[in-house]
């Protein structure tokens, strides 16, 4: 059993740190970061107050504003972000966080032996 210090993203005791760095990656701060929390809280206070008085029509349009601008939010917060992506999230947002990616070596030690692991 893991201690809590070691425990993966999802908080289980067993842990599976080593397989999550094949499903995620993380990235380094970038200029313009500050900027673009900026605008995306702007833009999700504006499209969450004007839901109530657009048109029915333009209502999906502006939940799906909230929930890119609340996400990339939370990716900006975290500086993690999953390699396949999220439900309607736009794969440019992501490839943009891919460019600042840090680089991490997939051939030590713990990294190899989960590998092998996990192929038995």
């Amino acid at each position: 059993m893991r201690e809590p210090k070691y425990q993966d993203e999802s908080g289980s005791k067993t842990g599976n740190w080593y397989l999550n760095r094949f499903e995620y990656f993380e990235f380094y701060g970038f200029q313009g970061e500050t900027k673009l929390k900026f605008i995306c809280i702007i833009v999700c206070i504006s499209s969450y107050l004007s839901i109530i008085s657009a048109p029915i029509y333009f209502s999906p349009l502006l939940a799906w504003l909230v929930y890119v601008t609340c996400c990339t939010l939370y990716i900006l917060h975290k500086k993690v972000c999953k390699i396949e992506g999220y439900f309607l999230f736009p794969q440019r947002i992501i490839n943009r966080f891919k460019r600042y990616e840090k680089q991490i070596d997939m051939e030590d030690f713990d990294s190899v032996a989960t590998l092998s692991r996990e192929n038995k």
